[in-house]
């Protein structure tokens, strides 16, 4: 049986609490998008200008977060 979204979020916070662990490694392996995350990574690791991260975030199209 697959996992809820609530036992996904829980697993990332118990694993990120520990010393070293990637949140944004942690969100892939169980497949859950953290946006954010990954826009901080792309500016702060792969050299994306901030403003078009941020224009990329913006232009996201809206969906549901909770079901």
């Amino acid at each position: 049986m697959a996992a809820t979204k609530a036992e996904l979020f829980e697993r990332i916070r118990r694993d990120s609490s520990r010393e070293g662990l990637s949140i944004r490694a942690l969100a892939r392996s169980v497949g859950v998008d953290m946006p954010i995350t990954d826009a901080m990574h792309r500016v702060c690791h792969e050299g994306v200008d901030p403003r078009q991260a941020g224009a990329e975030l913006l232009g996201r199209s809206q969906k549901h977060e909770w079901s």
